[in-house]
């Protein structure tokens, strides 16, 4: 694409407009569009409602494991068998970070066949960072408990 403009005495100017950078820039962008369209279908995490309008009635044989988390990270772990606290552990934090070690001792005790839960809820505090209620999700899909459960903040 040029111009060419003559005045009187001057020389001539021709302008050359260079579009391979906007070609190069729009082609970096759909790639990063795409990538991250995919990226964000594999990270995805399917949970079904614990409590709520999902689920009704609470079965009151049901089995659930209940973590809070406190805001020096202590963690506390209860079975639950309806309303009545079955059995209950508490994990110190280990130099102020949640220690999952035995976090996944603790859940691999309560996890026996005659004590199987089938749900989880975690409770966590208000400091609580996003990547540790996700390992905690982890651990306990992990363990076999399907339906979990997040309480608001």
């Amino acid at each position: 694409m040029g111009m060419t403009t003559e005045r009187h005495g001057k020389k001539d100017l021709n302008v050359e407009l260079n579009l391979l950078p906007v070609f190069d820039i729009l082609s970096v962008c759909i790639c990063f569009l795409l990538m991250s369209v995919v990226w964000v279908e594999v990270r995805t995490l399917e949970t079904k409602q614990t409590f709520g309008s999902e689920k009704a009635l609470p079965d009151m044989n049901a089995k659930a494991v209940w973590i809070e988390i406190s805001p020096s990270n202590k963690v506390s772990i209860s079975l639950k068998k309806g309303d009545q606290v079955v059995q209950k552990k508490e994990v110190i934090a280990s130099k102020g970070q949640i220690n999952f070690s035995e976090i996944k001792k603790t859940l691999l005790s309560m996890n026996k066949p005659a004590v199987q839960p089938s749900s989880g809820q975690i409770l966590p505090a208000a400091n609580t960072s996003y990547q540790d209620v996700m390992s905690l999700f982890d651990l306990l899909k992990t363990n076999g408990i399907q339906n979990l459960g997040l309480s608001p903040i």
